[in-house]
């Protein structure tokens, strides 16, 4: 058995494209006959291509399952980063924005951010 490893092979491409190279990406995987490792942010590839899907948090895994219970997995998390929730066990907007823009104050209800 041999084991592929892709990291985020469909970054910066639009839907269309992203799609159509998941799914021929897919396919040269199924017909090798080989397992994929393939590490995304990317709903639309998880999708198209995972049958298993693993989340890390600081480095751990803290939630493994089925490509179609991600959306629903049970895990606060995996279902914030999921359905792109800005407040929730991960982290809030304010702390998130903060921490990448010390000085910055943010109102999470209107996006807007003010030094």
């Amino acid at each position: 058995m041999c084991i592929r490893d892709r990291d985020d092979p469909t970054a910066g491409l639009d839907p269309i494209v992203t799609s159509a190279i998941s799914k021929l990406i897919d396919k040269i995987i199924r017909d090798a006959g080989t397992t994929a490792l393939t590490i995304t942010q990317d709903l639309t590839v998880i999708k198209l291509i995972a049958n298993r899907v693993a989340m890390l948090h600081d480095g751990k895994i803290i939630w493994t399952g089925p490509a179609q219970q991600v959306t629903h997995s049970g895990n606060d998390y995996v279902d914030q980063f999921i359905h792109g929730r800005r407040k929730g066990s991960w982290t809030n907007c304010a702390d998130l924005t903060t921490d990448l823009f010390p000085g910055t104050a943010t109102d999470c209800f209107s996006g807007v951010t003010t030094r």
